[in-house]
């Protein structure tokens, strides 16, 4: 099921229609007034975080609003410098071995 998405002059002529302001709007639905005005204006490309948001909340583009708490990505894991440690470890059974360190052979 699509939504038709709108226009700015679109949105700006439905807030005329219903008498509400962009201030009154954005305290409603719990937005900033700042980043509403961004969007309005086109100062802001409305892709990531609150602009996203409200471009979506008002119909300029389609999307889904997310509560980030849900959206949190699974953290990975990198993988381990085996070889590295591997060499470290052996460098220093070598100096143990030897009684010398690398220092004092450089």
């Amino acid at each position: 099921m699509k939504t038709q998405v709108k226009t700015i002059e679109q949105v700006r002529a439905e807030f005329r229609a219903c008498g509400m302001t962009q201030s009154q709007w954005c305290v409603a639905n719990g937005f900033s007034l700042n980043v509403m005005r961004e969007v309005m204006n086109g100062r802001s490309l409305y892709v990531y975080g609150e602009a996203h948001r409200i471009a979506v909340a008002l119909g300029l583009k389609e999307g889904q609003i997310m509560p980030v708490q849900q959206f949190l990505p699974t953290p990975c894991k990198l993988p381990r410098p085996e070889r590295k440690e591997r060499r470290s470890a052996e460098r220093r059974g070598e100096e143990r071995r030897s009684g010398k360190s690398a220092l004092a052979e450089a």
